[in-house]
């Protein structure tokens, strides 16, 4: 996203969340980023985001992006919970 202006297409407070989409759209190839304005360091190398984060894309990807966020929100792309396997 060097050049480009990024969109936020979330802003939460759940960091998990956060981490997950930004995931779900760089496996789709979407360049996407998490950005916090707070952090704190718990040591060496360990840094945790205080407060809410943003999952910023591209611009040129906004459409993409916001796509697969209401695929996710509509349940399109839920896992089974028996994950396809057979019953024990």
């Amino acid at each position: 996203m060097n050049n480009n202006v990024a969109v936020a297409i979330l802003t939460t407070t759940d960091h998990a969340e956060a981490e997950m989409l930004k995931n779900l759209l760089v496996s789709a190839g979407i360049p996407a980023e998490i950005v916090t304005s707070r952090t704190m360091h718990w040591g060496e190398d360990v840094v945790q985001a205080v407060g809410q984060v943003d999952v910023v894309v591209p611009s040129e990807d906004e459409a993409d992006a916001r796509g697969l966020l209401e695929a996710v929100e509509r349940g399109d792309l839920a896992i089974e919970d028996n994950d396809g396997l057979p019953p024990n």
